[in-house]
């Protein structure tokens, strides 16, 4: 339970098919009343260009860790020598084993390996944060994460593409912060920030 009137910094991340962003909001708590500080900004990472991370990363010649990331990567996707360790755009590939006539994009991996691979890239991004976001600290109960996630994930077998992503993004950080990680529907962020910028009428005549 957050402390009232304690502040709060939000990083939210969108992992994406093609690039992954992450913004960084600051809010207090006071009671059941949340008021945000000024609005959510992008917080890019030196790994970022262009305020996003290509969905890209090379692994090392052992195949178990990872050697670069971004544009880093997308270049060496020029090199038949770096070219088969390269790892891109996985996300489309996650829950495609549910999907009864899977897209081509869809089979680049199978959903084993898609998550695999979330789990390593986000792994690096989360000590990236830590490190360039939060003063190289352990992160503490002033800090939360929300991760956005594609709607149907909820409904397709039982929700169980959102509960493997779960897991896969908890993996990524120590148990004890677990209750501080959250996962939102990506509708249900758009609705969000359209109703914080005033574009929603909140009248019930639609």
């Amino acid at each position: 339970c957050m402390a009232s009137g304690k502040q709060i910094t939000l990083f939210a991340m969108d992992c994406g098919a093609t690039n992954w962003r992450l913004y960084r909001v600051e809010y207090r708590q006071n009671g059941n009343q949340m008021g945000i500080q000024g609005e959510p900004q992008p917080s890019p990472l030196t790994s970022f260009s262009e305020r996003k991370l290509p969905a890209i990363f090379t692994l090392d010649s052992q195949g178990t860790e990872i050697e670069s990331i971004g544009e880093v990567s997308q270049a060496q996707l020029e090199d038949e020598h770096t070219r088969q360790r390269v790892r891109e755009y996985f996300k489309p590939c996650i829950g495609s084993h549910l999907e009864p006539e899977p897209l081509p994009h869809q089979q680049r991996y199978s959903h084993t390996q898609a998550l695999h691979y979330t789990g390593m890239l986000l792994s690096l991004v989360v000590e990236q944060i830590r490190a360039e976001k939060w003063r190289a600290s352990q992160f503490d109960e002033s800090v939360r994460f929300s991760f956005a996630y594609p709607v149907h994930w909820r409904y397709q077998q039982e929700g169980a593409i959102l509960h493997d992503f779960e897991n896969t993004v908890k993996g990524c950080f120590p148990e004890n912060f677990h209750s501080q990680i959250d996962f939102i529907p990506e509708p249900e962020g758009a609705i969000l920030s359209l109703k914080r910028h005033d574009l929603l009428d909140n009248s019930d005549n639609a």
